[in-house]
């Protein structure tokens, strides 16, 4: 089989199986920022000179990362790894290509391990969006999506703590991602300080509000 076909056959299988297992509950972690990994994935791997069989590794890697939510919430990465796994043996995909299809997926768990180049660039693909300016429109999504599954609810001191807690210990893997995302990283979790101080106050003065009631 050809990459390109096992590719094609990957990114079908993938959406597919998010169209039909995935709750609607899951604003984040669902087809759309999956194909966002995959993007990037090519853009950083290309920026990166992987070779075209880590490239391949990778974004087969990207494709099903998070497709473990379609089962659990909890140990995601575990379960996505079987679905790749069954689907790649599935398909006569290389027994050593798989596991390190694999390897990139455990990659992913926070905090990131990556050990590999391929590894670099798909955990760097992953988590893009801390260096992007549309960063705080993906951590709404998760806010959302946390508290519509009852993962976690917090007020907007706590969220803006823990996104400051993400965003100043999160650190960029490859040089393409040090050097094009983390000044935007910087700027967002400026942002997130800022927003931090101001929600806390309002938090601060809303529960004075309710002790008085």
């Amino acid at each position: 089989m050809s990459v390109t076909d096992i590719l094609k056959k990957t990114e079908d299988f993938v959406s597919n199986l998010f169209t039909e297992k995935l709750s609607p509950l899951f604003s984040y972690h669902n087809l759309s920022h999956t194909a966002d990994v995959v993007e990037n994935t090519l853009k950083i791997g290309k920026k990166s000179n992987l070779s075209e069989e880590e490239l391949e590794i990778a974004v087969i890697a990207a494709w099903f990362h998070d497709t473990g939510y379609t089962i659990s919430y909890n140990n995601h990465e575990e379960k996505g790894k079987e679905i790749a796994k069954n689907f790649l043996l599935g398909h006569n995909y290389d027994a050593e290509k798989t596991e390190k299809v694999l390897s990139c997926i455990d990659a992913t768990k926070m905090p990131q391990t990556p050990k590999t180049p391929a590894e670099e660039v798909l955990c760097d693909a992953d988590l893009n969006h801390f260096g992007r300016p549309d960063f705080f429109e993906y951590s709404d999504m998760l806010r959302n999506e946390w508290e519509s599954l009852e993962i976690n609810k917090t007020d907007d001191s706590q969220w803006y703590k823990t996104t400051i807690d993400l965003l100043s210990s999160h650190r960029f893997f490859t040089s393409y991602a040090r050097k094009k995302l983390t000044p935007v990283q910087s700027t967002n979790l400026f942002q997130a300080q800022k927003l931090y101080k101001k929600s806390f106050k309002a938090d601060r003065r809303r529960k004075s509000t309710f002790s008085k009631a």
